[in-house]
């Protein structure tokens, strides 16, 4: 689906709604599973900070936001179930350590430049991550083409 509408009118968060509402469904059936389920790609680096704050509104008020110290994820019938969406965002400016938390735990939401895209699926480990996608937004993909 392309959305084509003039900057501010809520293109970034209309593609985001049936996301986080699948990932509102995927939690109440208790199929919330610590992997990538969307992942937003946006040339410009800021963008992809200021979008994951964005998201946090929503979230909040769907309840699916993860709250500090809250519960990690619960086994439950032999996997690991999570009660809260995590977002997270991988750009060259990430530290190695939140790099590699993000293997080992990786955010529901992942949000990227294409030129990290592109490191992250030379690399196993992410690859790995990211085969649970569902969704795929890119963002500003008229300056991705040309």
């Amino acid at each position: 689906m392309l959305v084509a509408s003039p900057t501010g009118t809520g293109k970034t968060l209309a593609a985001f709604l049936p996301v986080m509402s699948r990932l509102a469904e995927k939690r109440d059936r208790d199929e919330l599973f610590p992997r990538s389920y969307a992942l937003y790609v946006s040339p410009l680096r800021a963008l992809g900070y200021d979008v994951e704050h964005n998201l946090r509104r929503p979230l909040r008020e769907m309840e699916l936001l993860e709250r500090p110290n809250s519960e990690r994820g619960k086994l439950r019938r032999g996997r690991i179930r999570e009660s809260f969406v995590r977002t997270g965002v991988r750009t060259g400016d990430t530290p190695v350590e939140e790099r590699r938390l993000m293997i080992a735990r990786p955010p529901h939401v992942l949000l990227t430049t294409p030129e990290s895209l592109a490191l992250m699926l030379a690399m196993e480990s992410y690859r790995k991550s990211l085969r649970a996608v569902e969704t795929v937004i890119v963002d500003e993909v008229h300056a991705l083409a040309t």
